[in-house]
């Protein structure tokens, strides 16, 4: 080869490598005498210069401020003398960054627990399931406010009704986005898909092949992005570590990198990338919440400046929703959205996706995959499971385990205690060519259980220390080998214990170097559980933990009545749930709030139990009856209670069993009139005044006198538990002339027992009433309420504004969202009207048996308006989605009769027959 051909050869490969520009590379073939007016390339310009130094790694470019002359006398020369050190620059960054990219997809793409059985357990045998296997798309739901995680949680109490938007457009549409979930709710694993599909798609030559499958998920404009994903955890022990270090984003890169065994060039790439202009980033903080709170506005103010340093990148960031109700740990500019749970299609779409990846890598025959998909589908809806389910990482568990067992548990203990057993089972079991964990351990005399026994400490010791009431814990090496050793025997077989988990997806992670944690919370907190129930005095120490740290301890105390309860502990869970509620509410003196709170996780610990076997043991019928007791005072103990704790503790109550009403007699209130209370005959005035009343509406006007017979009516509007009876008892298929009734929405069957049905029509409000007059025989004949006796019962004879007086004060009643839902009726003790009756002003809406008249001054007996003519029907009340201008006691609506919606129920009259 010449050297006119070597040098040709040599701009050639600079060209390929995008080290020459196209001009530069023209004029440098002209420079060393080869015509190129022929070829395709194109004709070089008259002028041409190299601007400057050629250093080490540059882009080689002219322009043409010069003389071509010059290009043939020294720039040629010039770039010739640096073309073959550029040349192997660029071909080991371009290695790096392969190796970088191939290493990040490979990370991203795991799915724990993705080896199905103790053949596959090994780090090298089988192949496991990978997250891009069966990644299903996440929705988001975007709060109205967010000034508090009350707002959220209200979010995600309506998803249902909102509007779900895919997790990947809102990446897509908005630079700056915080991402907010509860744990498990997929936050990471969104981070981890987005960032493995621009990984696999820097390593790939057509790498807009790779973001494809994007496009199927939700919107993607974007292309190909370079993917930089930053552990807020890990950043966070890297600034703690040294207190003299700043917090640079920039210096801890460049660390983990070098640590990692990447050179300089690595992050000088990176660095100038986040410069380029031209080319975005796609830069991921993940896990805001797990950086202390000490140094959280530390690293808030870090992030604001990285992302105001390098503008055009595009940033997400992933926090848990209470960590991020805090202004003083808000992002500024940054656009915040909720991840909503799986629905019912997305839970679905991910069973389908598993089993089918499994056909696929042949672990089973297409027709056993499809069929076992439709029974996991089965078992998910039509249990309680289905809640657990939309978290996506108890999904992949439940998952794992119908794969394994081909059924699943029926509550969540037992789905938990599977798991356990399972991932055991794993150690356990030889894998190909290799060892199992007990045959490393090589002690004959170790059983299993006492590995069990030594994690379920650690997992206890975990739990004591770890300074956040969310999240794992990180557990040192050392820490684990000293918490190991006394169930092991020696620190040489905690050693081996500990390097044969190191390379297995289990119950321990390793996360960091010299880090373990679980998998999740969720497992923690349950073997800690288990634990617990292996203490001599288990009773009497769990109690004391709850008195000491309820936050902590709660969700521990609970799992751990219930494992103790199926596994022959029952008498044993009974007295752990007796110490922490010893006497009655009528024997405490003073009730404060830490004994209601106690009195609430008692409530939860007996429903873990179950209540079959409380009620099997005359102990559990005592203390069933004792927690009942403080549920339904603390429900009504407004001066200690807030208004979501009372309805809490009254859900806790509707799941027990609520005392007040009875089941013998169709779920209504437990006392000789059945929950009616009597409005005497004699006038009032209807109607608003708007001398008096400012937000009097014109269908209001004018205020007239009204005289009514006497009449009953019903201290609660009609709860999901008395109408599941009436359901139940017509009967889902007779006809409407048969029974009065055909079900149209199931709905109204899905809220707690003590809570007012909602999702129900008024035809289907006035098939109760035709119903229950049957029930009742003489007594007399049920009917909704016309307006005129709705609106008398609410405010009395004296015209107050509100059912409950002439304020509206926050917290007293269920309205304007505060809750977020309806809430058990009677939670509101001081919304109660003149003559008894509760949740008049707020909760629920309530039908009318009339449609809306016209007033007139003129006093009126016993109104009724249109019924027969109208097509509509009245409703009336505020609801707990009202604001307070709705919850005033003349305040009118009407809808269709055959609408229903989650804001109105209903209450009943008694009329003699």
């Amino acid at each position: 080869m010449t050297s006119i051909e070597e040098q040709a050869e040599q701009l050639r490969k600079a060209y390929e490598n995008d080290i020459l520009d196209e001009t530069t590379y023209k004029a440098a073939l002209e420079g060393i005498g080869i015509d190129i007016s022929d070829s395709n390339i194109g004709i070089v310009g008259d002028h041409a210069t190299v601007q400057g130094d050629i250093q080490h790694g540059d882009r080689i470019g002219v322009d043409s401020g010069g003389d071509v002359s010059f290009a043939k006398d020294h720039g040629i020369s010039l770039i010739l003398k640096h073309l073959n050190l550029t040349i192997q620059a660029v071909a080991d960054i371009k290695k790096t960054l392969h190796r970088y990219l191939t290493d990040l997809a490979a990370e991203t793409d795991r799915l724990p627990w993705g080896r199905l059985s103790p053949e596959q357990a090994g780090p090298d045998q089988g192949e496991s399931l990978r997250l891009s296997d069966v990644y299903t798309a996440l929705d988001t739901t975007e709060p109205e406010r967010m000034d508090c995680e009350d707002d959220v949680r209200q979010c995600l109490a309506r998803q249902a009704r909102m509007e779900r938007i895919s997790a990947q457009r809102m990446i897509n549409d908005h630079d700056r986005l915080v991402l907010l979930g509860d744990p498990g709710s997929g936050k990471t694993t969104l981070v981890n898909f987005l960032t493995h599909v621009m990984a696999c798609a820097g390593t790939e030559k057509e790498p807009d092949a790779c973001v494809e499958c994007l496009k199927k998920a939700g919107k993607w404009e974007l292309g190909s992005l370079f993917p930089l994903r930053i552990i807020l955890r890990e950043f966070a022990a890297w600034v703690e570590k040294d207190k003299d270090r700043k917090s640079d984003i920039g210096a801890f890169l460049r660390s983990i990198l070098n640590e990692d065994g990447y050179s300089d060039e690595l992050w000088e790439f990176i660095h100038e990338g986040l410069q380029n202009t031209e080319v975005p980033f796609l830069v991921f903080f993940d896990g805001l919440d797990e950086v202390p709170a000490t140094i959280r506005q530390q690293v808030v103010k870090t992030i604001n400046a990285f992302a105001e340093t390098y503008q055009h990148n595009r940033y997400v960031v992933t926090c848990r929703i209470y960590a991020y109700t805090d202004q003083a740990f808000r992002l500024r500019g940054f656009r915040q959205t909720v991840l909503a749970p799986f629905s019912e299609e997305q839970i679905s779409h991910f069973i389908d996706a598993w089993y089918g990846e499994l056909a696929a890598q042949k672990r089973m025959k297409r027709a056993d995959a499809e069929r076992l998909a439709e029974g996991l589908k089965s078992a998910i809806s039509d249990s309680d499971l289905l809640a657990l389910a939309e978290r996506p990482l108890i999904m992949t568990v439940m998952a794992l385990l119908h794969t394994s067992y081909g059924q699943l548990p029926e509550d969540r203990v037992e789905l938990y205690r599977w798991a356990v057993e399972l991932l055991f089972r794993r150690w356990k079991g030889q894998v190909k060519g290799e060892k199992s964990l007990m045959a490393a351990l090589d002690m004959p005399q170790l059983r299993m259980s006492d590995l069990e026994a030594g994690l379920y400490h650690v997992a206890f010791y975990a739990h004591s220390g770890h300074s956040h009431s969310k999240g794992t814990a990180d557990i040192p090496e050392e820490v684990l080998l000293k918490q190991l050793k006394p169930y092991i025997g020696s620190w040489d077989k905690a050693e081996i214990f500990v390097r044969y988990i190191r390379e297995r997806a289990g119950l321990l992670i390793r996360h960091k170097t010299d880090a373990y944690t679980f998998p999740h919370r969720t497992f923690q907190e349950f073997m800690a559980a288990c634990h617990i129930t292996g203490l001599k005095e288990y009773p009497s120490e769990a109690a004391k933990l709850i008195r000491e740290d309820p936050d902590r301890w709660r969700i521990v105390f609970v799992l751990a009545a219930g494992h103790a309860a199926r596994t022959h502990q029952l008498g044993n869970a009974i007295a752990a749930v007796t110490k922490l509620c010893p006497v009655s509410i009528g024997e405490a003196e003073t009730p404060d709030k830490a004994a209601f709170v106690r009195a609430v996780i008692s409530g939860e610990a007996l429903l873990e139990i179950g209540l079959v076997g409380v009620n099997r043991e005359e102990d559990g019928k005592i203390i069933l009856d004792r927690v009942k007791g403080w549920l339904l005072a603390g429900m009504q103990a407004d001066d200690v209670l807030q208004p979501r704790e009372r309805v809490e503790a009254g859900n806790i109550l509707s799941q027990l069993g609520d005392p007040r009403f009875n089941p013998d007699m169709w779920y209504l209130p437990n006392d000789e009139n059945l929950g009616f209370v009597t409005v005497p005959a004699g006038p009032f005035l209807m109607g608003s005044d708007k001398e008096k009343d400012s937000g009097t509406e014109y269908d209001e006007m004018p205020r007239h006198m009204v005289e009514l017979s006497e009449y009953a009516i019903t201290r609660y509007p009609v709860t999901v538990a008395q109408f599941g009876v009436f359901v139940e008892d017509s009967g889902f298929e007779l006809e409407v002339e048969d029974s009065g009734f055909e079900l149209e929405d199931e709905y109204c069957l899905r809220g707690a027992n003590n809570h007012p049905v909602v999702w129900v029509s008024w035809d289907e409000a006035d098939a109760y009433c035709r119903w229950l007059t049957k029930k009742l025989k003489d007594r007399g004949t049920v009917r909704l309420p016309t307006e005129a006796q709705w609106e008398k019962a609410a405010r009395g004879t004296d015209g107050r504004i509100y059912p409950c007086g002439d304020n509206l004060v926050s917290g007293k009643t269920n309205y304007g969202f505060d809750i977020g839902s309806t809430s058990p009726v009677g939670a509101f003790p001081e919304d109660v009207s003149p003559y008894g009756c509760m949740d008049m002003t707020g909760n629920v809406s309530e039908w009318c048996f009339d449609g809306m008249r016209n007033y007139t001054e003129h006093a009126v007996t016993d109104p009724i308006g249109p019924v027969e003519k109208s097509p509509d029907r009245v409703f009336r009340s505020g609801s707990w989605d009202d604001p307070a201008q709705f919850c005033r006691a003349a305040n009118r609506y009407e809808n269709f009769p055959n609408n229903r919606n989650d804001y109105i129920g209903f209450r009943l009259v008694l009329l003699p027959s």
